[in-house]
């Protein structure tokens, strides 16, 4: 909470990637939901509060949640209620020894059915462990989170790892106009 309104009180807008404005300041905040759908909704509630927007990337081959199940489903329903958008995390592991464009286009497809599940649109992907893979993969008809435009021509702060990967997080918002900020529930329950 006090990140979010420090990032608010240095007059970034807070964004999800669908929200991006042309002009002005902005962070767009993303989650990459790793482990638990149920718990990334208490986040999700505090951004709500706050006026803030996330982009909540969610899995269909988490080894720990699985959205069929009704728990699972239920939260990731509330966060899209919350007024959140929802982009698909996938894994390049599931797709091992397959060709990049099949590849790019079972992602694609599994996309497809995370937005029917959900009843939502889903236009963003993000990679899950793309430092620890080679593997890049074109998902056609989808924006890559880690695109340049995104991680390269704007600012880019994450916490993987629990490594910010700067020593003043609060001093990268007053420098930066415009950034991305990858925040994982899962470090912060």
């Amino acid at each position: 909470r006090s990140l979010l309104q420090h990032i608010q009180a240095c007059g970034h807008t807070i964004c999800a990637f669908r929200d991006v404005p042309a002009t002005g300041k902005y962070a767009i905040l993303r989650h990459d939901i790793d482990y638990s759908v149920i718990n990334a909704v208490a986040l999700a509630e505090i951004e709500h509060e706050l006026g803030a927007r996330a982009t909540v990337f969610l899995m269909l081959s988490s080894t720990y949640y699985n959205l069929l199940h009704v728990e699972q489903l239920h939260a990731a329903q509330r966060i899209v209620a919350l007024g959140h958008e929802i982009g698909f995390h996938y894994d390049t592991d599931v797709f091992a020894g397959l060709p990049p464009e099949e590849t790019g286009q079972r992602i694609a497809a599994q996309a497809r059915f995370l937005s029917e599940l959900l009843e939502t649109p889903v236009t963003m992907v993000a990679q899950h462990n793309p430092s620890v893979t080679t593997a890049r993969v074109v998902v056609p008809g989808y924006t890559d989170a880690y695109a340049d435009r995104f991680c390269k021509d704007i600012a880019y702060l994450s916490d993987s790892r629990r490594l910010w990967g700067t020593a003043d997080v609060l001093g990268f918002f007053e420098q930066h106009e415009r950034a991305q900020l990858l925040i994982h529930p899962l470090w912060w329950n």
